[in-house]
């Protein structure tokens, strides 16, 4: 019987060895996602922004051949007529 008790708190010390080196592990894994997320979160309005900027750029580029366009030429003086009365009333 005692053989059994002397395996058993050896089985039981084995155990508790597992379990704090992966509580240690774990610890480990939750401090490199914590730095991963804050990589993510650093990186995320550059990404953002460069999104931005390049939707910034198609718009201008559209912009840039509107005016550019045989009908923006032609209504030229309409708008100015326009404005003219617009800033009269």
């Amino acid at each position: 019987m005692r053989n059994i008790k002397i395996a058993n708190s050896e089985t039981t010390e084995c155990l508790q060895q597992q379990v704090a080196a992966l509580k240690a592990e774990l610890h480990i894994r939750y401090q490199e996602l914590a730095i991963m997320q804050r990589r993510v979160i650093e990186h995320a309005p550059a990404a953002d922004n460069s999104t931005a900027i390049a939707k910034y750029r198609a718009i201008e580029v559209q912009l840039n051949e509107m005016k550019k366009s045989t009908s923006w030429r032609i209504t030229s003086p309409l708008r100015k007529v326009v404005r003219f009365f617009r800033r009269r009333n």
